[in-house]
């Protein structure tokens, strides 16, 4: 990960090299999170929820995150135009973007 650093727990607070590299550390993770969001609503079941990007997250990628953190992912698509709101009882989304407009839509790179 770093620069002159062994580990992680190496890295320097005060070294502005280490903070870019943990900034951009943090910058991909939640983009790679965000990429997940979109498969995952993308998979063709037609809705997204917090529920199953957890499971999703969890099971293939070993990976948790609380039910306000796949939620704010899913408010996130939802601002981006990918899924629309929440039903309040589920608490599912309607996906309204085949998965390559969603990925241009978040400005992520489409493979």
């Amino acid at each position: 990960m770093t620069h002159h650093h062994q580990t992680t727990e190496d890295v320097d607070p005060d070294c502005p090299r280490c903070q870019e590299e943990t900034t951009q550390y943090w910058t991909d993770v939640e983009a790679w999170k965000l990429r997940t969001a979109v498969e995952m609503a993308t998979d063709g079941t037609g809705h997204a929820s917090p529920s199953a990007l957890m499971l999703r997250l969890g099971q293939d990628h070993g990976i948790r995150v609380t039910f306000e953190e796949a939620q704010a992912l899913l408010n996130r698509l939802e601002t981006a135009g990918v899924v629309g709101p929440a039903d309040g009882w589920t608490h599912a989304h309607p996906v309204l973007m085949r998965r390559e407009q969603a990925l241009v839509a978040l400005s992520l790179p489409v493979v």
